[in-house]
């Protein structure tokens, strides 16, 4: 399910080569311009990447909004909750609301805010995906499936290209 970045830095920057100039002078801050650029899609494409993580068991004591943890940290690297669960991740599954005014379930309204959780107590654990980690260098290993490569590289083609873009209009 993943790559390295070198698997893809080359056609990168065959792809961009006219281009490459426009991003920095020398090839290692090019190629740093095309690590961030590579974030940006990784972001931008987080449920192609669906990578599925298990929080830490919570107590749910009361109706409320709740952060859940992870490895005893909270969770900062969410895309998208999936559900979440009564125990561990083997046990039942308590409904996703549908509206904030539903009595039982869970819901999270936007990105940025907790998931709040009504008629429940006990351990619970959230299944959720996440978004890819992060690179740095051509080293680091791509959270992407092999599929996604062309989607992934083309992508960060565009971005390269977007500044010599800018500058003609």
């Amino acid at each position: 399910m993943s790559f390295l970045v070198s698997d893809i830095l080359t056609t990168i920057r065959d792809l961009a080569a006219n281009e490459l100039s426009d991003l920095a002078a020398d090839e290692d801050d090019q190629n740093a311009a095309i690590f961030r650029f590579i974030n940006v899609v990784l972001d931008k494409r987080a449920r192609q990447a669906y990578i599925e993580e298990f929080s830490d068991a919570l107590d749910i004591t009361a109706d409320d909004d709740y952060t859940f943890l992870r490895n005893s940290a909270a969770i900062n690297d969410l895309y998208e909750p999936l559900g979440v669960y009564i125990t561990n991740k083997y046990g039942r599954t308590i409904p996703s609301r549908t509206s904030f005014e539903s009595p039982l379930g869970w819901r999270r309204e936007s990105d940025n805010q907790q998931i709040n959780i009504r008629g429940v107590t006990g351990l619970h654990v959230l299944k959720y995906l996440r978004y890819p980690a992060v690179i740095a260098t051509s080293t680091d290993t791509i959270e992407f499936p092999r599929a996604g490569k062309w989607d992934l590289i083309m992508d960060v083609v565009r971005l390269c290209k977007y500044p010599k873009n800018f500058y003609n209009e």
